[in-house]
Parts: structure tokens; sequence; C-alpha cells
């Protein structure tokens, strides 16, 4: 950095073209080490990557192709501005603006302009991070004026060139800490992004197993960008009898990174059940969720992994996920035994998630009517029997309030019962 700097502050003197391009050359030499930093970053390392030759003159090409990305992400920010009107495109400004860094990242792991400025990869890159992305947001966005303030400090007091030096100086360095920044964050989530690392915490234990070759090769293809190449590779080793839950979970992540929805589907037919077999219900439904998020349509053919996940999903509030478990069940599995209880629960959710009385007192109806000797026709006569109290009662909106608890205290004796 040091070196760069004093590159700026002595061509400035240089006629305006020629200074031009020589500060074009430099920004780029230092935008492709701070690729290369956070990809390192990403992969493990602790320590920065070398500074030599080959590291700042090769693969100059992520430099422009990181430059392609704000132009691209900026070009479609007009184009919803003129066609769409100013309160779409304010709307797309906040979503650019959160996505810059999703963008980079991606950028950095996959190589690839058309996926950086995707906005569903960009999205389901801040969804596999969660919360934390917020967080390094917010850094990034007070790092961003780390250069600002260093300089302003200093503009009475250094003369022009040193505060040139000092301003592209600090410049840089806050830069390459937030390089560095969003690495480490992939580092961190590498396993939820199907990111292969190269360096793992120290501590893990040295008489472990060693990597399926499949997964080992299959890391070195991500980190080269080559993602397809290591889904064929982990596709033709599960083909082949590796079975065990690691492979598993890291093929589906990679399906999702790379929003392949067939294989992504079928995957996934074969892997939830085994999930809810082995009593992993709730990574059950968090690959159920991923599959969602990449087809909205998609439906869990096996009949008996519904129940159990539609259960965990109404424990754990996720009512949008039952009602998606339930969709189309009957239609699926007309003689299935589970269709009274997978609409009962369908029923509840309808009534405590949303507030659907009608439709949950119609759902209960027909379920009474067509399956009048089921073990749970009683909890299903109760409950309509407590909807339709509500829906009677004087003063129906206190009441809903009033009898929000009983209501659900109501699901859950049925639910055991």
């Amino acid at each position: 950095i040091g070196v760069l700097a004093l590159l700026i502050t002595l061509v400035r003197e240089l006629p305006g073209i020629v200074a031009a391009g020589v500060q074009l050359t430099i920004v780029l030499v230092f935008v492709r080490y701070a690729c290369a930093t956070l990809l390192h970053t990403a992969q493990g390392h602790i320590e920065p990557p070398v500074v030599d030759y080959d590291m700042v003159t090769q693969r100059l090409g992520m430099a422009f192709r990181q430059m392609a990305v704000v132009l691209v992400m900026l070009i479609g920010l007009m184009l919803v501005f003129d066609t769409l009107g100013a309160v779409a495109g304010i709307a797309a400004s906040l979503f650019v603006m959160l996505a810059l860094p999703a963008a980079f990242i991606l950028l950095v792991m996959e190589d690839s302009v058309p996926v950086a400025v995707n906005p569903f990869r960009q999205g389901v890159l801040i969804a596999r991070i969660g919360w934390p992305y917020l967080l390094l947001y917010f850094f990034l966005v007070v790092l961003s004026g780390g250069s600002a303030v260093v300089t302003n400090m200093l503009v009475d007091v250094l003369p022009g060139a040193a505060l040139v030096f000092l301003s592209a100086f600090s410049s840089m360095y806050f830069t390459l800490i937030m390089f560095t920044l969003m690495g480490y964050v992939v580092y961190q989530y590498h396993e939820a992004l199907g990111f292969a690392v190269e360096q793992e915490h120290e501590d893990d234990e040295p008489d472990s197993l060693p990597p399926d070759p499949a997964a080992t090769r299959s890391h070195v293809l991500v980190c080269e960008g080559r993602v397809k190449e290591a889904l064929d590779v982990l596709s033709a080793r599960l083909r082949d009898g590796g079975d065990d839950d690691a492979l598993r979970d890291r093929f589906h992540r990679l399906l999702v990174l790379a929003g392949d929805r067939p294989r992504l589907a079928a995957h996934a037919q074969r892997h939830i059940p085994r999930l809810v077999a082995e009593q992993k219900v709730g990574k059950a439904l968090a690959v159920y969720r991923d599959c969602l998020q990449v087809d909205p349509d998609f439906a869990l053919e096996d009949p008996g992994a519904v129940l159990p996940l539609a259960r965990a999903a109404k424990n754990s509030g996720a009512f949008d996920l039952v009602l998606a478990l339930t969709r189309g069940f009957r239609n699926r599995h007309p003689k299935h035994a589970d269709v009274p209880e997978v609409y009962f629960l369908a029923a509840q959710v309808l009534s405590e998630g949303y507030r659907d009385d009608a439709r949950a007192r119609d759902l209960l109806h027909n379920l009474i009517r067509h399956y009048p000797n089921h073990q749970q026709i009683e909890g299903m006569r109760n409950y309509r029997q407590m909807l339709e109290r509500v829906q009677t009662a004087p003063g129906k909106d206190a009441a809903t309030a009033t009898d929000q608890q009983p209501r659900r205290q109501a699901g859950g004796r049925v639910h055991k019962g």
C-alpha cells in the first residue's frame, strides 16, 4: 500500500492522460490484491497473501470484473428509475446498497459477473449468512468513511503532496480491511455458503478420518469458481456409493448456491426423508425451506415425511412451511393414513397463524365428514366448536384477542391427543 500510494503521489505531476493511465493501473493492481486477500481469508488463512510479481500482475481481469459489477448494478438501477418510477427506484437503490458486499463476495467466489449481479444469488447469499450480514454491512459502512476522517483531520496540517499520499494510503488501507472482513465472514459461514476452505480450525482433531477424495476435489473446484464441475464430481460420488452426511449436505448447499432447480429437487426428494428417518427433522426442515426458495412449487413426494415436518414447522412457528407442506397432499396421496392429521394441522395453522377462521372451519368440516372414525375426530370437533364459539361471541374483535391464548392451548391438547 505504501509503494502504491507513493506512486500515486509521484505521477500526479505528469500530463493528465498519462497520470490518469498510471493511476488506473495502480487501482487495478490494488483491487486485484484486495480480491486475492478476500479469497485468501475466506479459505481460512489468517496471514495476508504474499505480495509478489505474479500476485499483482496476473488475473487483472478480476479488477475489471469488479468495476463491471458496480457499473452493471448502477445501470440496472437507472433502468428501474426510468421504467418503474421513483418509488421502485428508491426500493431498488436500498437493495443495491445492501447487496453490494454480497456481489463482491460472489464475484470472488465464482469469478463471474452475471452471477455477482444476479439479485437472486445475492439474496440467497445474504439469507444463508443471516443477520450477521447486517452487522458486516454496518462495519463496512463505518470503515468506508475511515479515509475521509483521517484526511479531514490533517488537511490543514500537511502539505499537498503529503496529503495526497496520506489520502491514497488510508483509502487503500481501509479498503483492504473491508475486503479482509468480507473474506472472514465467508470463512465463518463457508459451510452454509457451500464454499471450500483450505485451513480448518487448529483444534480440529488430528486423528479424524481423512476427507473423501470427491469432497476434496469439489473444494478445489469451488475455490476456482467452477461450481458446476464441483456438483458433477459430488453427484458421481453419491451415485457410486458415497453416502455419508457430509457429502449429502455439501451437495445440497452447492445446489442451492448454483440455483440448480432440477438437481436440487431430485436430491431433496431423497435427502429429506433420510434426515426425517434419522430424526434430524430440524435439519430436514431447513433443507425443505432451501428448496422452496429456489422453487416455490417444490412438493415433497414421500408422504411419510410430510407430517413430522409439518409438526416441527408448526412447533417452531414456521406457519408458511406448514401450509406449503400440506398444500395438495390429499391430491398426491388420497389414501394415505396421514391425510386427516396433515389437514388438521393446516386448519390449526390457518386459525392460529393467519386468523383465517372461516377457512379453518371449512377444512375441519370436511375432515369430520370424510373421516368420522379417525382417532382424532373428537379433537377436530372440539376445535371446530371452539372456532364457532369465537365466531358467534358478542364483540367478536375483543373475543378474538381474548381467546387467542385458549385457542393455542386447545390446539396443543388436540395435537397431544
